[in-house]
């Protein structure tokens, strides 16, 4: 009967440590809105700060992805999302490329999406991340 118990509690607070630990991680999904499917995708900030993101569906959204790490740059994602599209190298980042006058910061925990858009006409535009609202 002891052990029961003592399985019991160990199975509780187990539970109540996954429901809670949500509250300080900063968790991302990427909602693709391009025609193709974006494949080996991962998350660069710098050589240090790195994230895989894998499959991302086109017309989709990934589940959502634990970050340690997310820099923001003036309330706008700050790294390049980069994979395979269409059989070719695909990236996309905010557009952000000039750090004067940006505030830098991490992003707050949380629930955040960042679609991915792509802006301008055909091979002259570019491919953005957005913050949904």
């Amino acid at each position: 009967m002891k052990k029961i118990l003592i399985s019991a509690f160990a199975l509780f607070a187990l539970i109540a440590v996954a429901c809670n630990k949500q509250n300080d991680q900063t968790m991302v999904r990427f909602h693709n809105t391009l025609g193709q499917d974006i494949t080996d995708a991962h998350m660069d900030f710098d050589d240090d700060h790195k994230t895989d993101v894998g499959f991302i569906p086109a017309g989709g959204t990934t589940n959502y992805i634990e970050f340690d790490y997310f820099l923001t740059g003036d309330d706008w994602p700050m790294g390049t999302l980069a994979g395979v599209k269409g059989g070719e190298a695909f990236s996309a980042w905010s557009g952000l490329w000039c750090g004067t006058g940006v505030t830098f910061k991490q992003l707050e925990p949380g629930l955040y999406q960042i679609d991915i858009v792509h802006l301008g006409v055909d091979s002259l535009g570019w491919n953005q991340l957005i913050f949904a609202d």
